[in-house]
């Protein structure tokens, strides 16, 4: 009887917990998955832009032995690129789930 796969996953997390990863663990990889206009508006400090139609093009920008934070606007966008790194290997994908429109925190233009 064949085995079965185990399931691609990534953590959800909220702002409090997206925060806590970016100032706890220097190695975390901040990718914002929204598009050049957006990413113009506003951004979290320290964020790579990887627009979601770019993902698939861009992962070897993206370090497969280092954890990785997707957030967009609203959590959507990067809920579809956290199962994509998760189902290309990645193997500590985080999602900011709310994304970037329920950041309490600091951004940057």
């Amino acid at each position: 009887m064949p085995q079965a796969q185990p399931q691609a996953a990534y953590q959800n997390v909220d702002a409090a917990k997206a925060k806590e990863l970016i100032d706890s663990d220097k190695n975390l990889q901040l990718i914002d998955v929204r598009e050049e206009y957006e990413f113009a508006e506003g951004y979290i400090p320290g964020a790579k832009l990887i627009p979601i139609d770019q993902l698939t093009s861009r992962m070897n920008e993206i370090d497969k032995n280092k954890p990785v934070l997707v957030y967009c606007a609203v959590g959507s966008r990067s809920a579809s690129a956290a199962e994509v790194l998760a189902q290309s290997g990645y193997t500590n994908v985080y999602n900011f789930a709310t994304g970037i429109s329920s950041w309490p925190y600091e951004t940057q233009k």
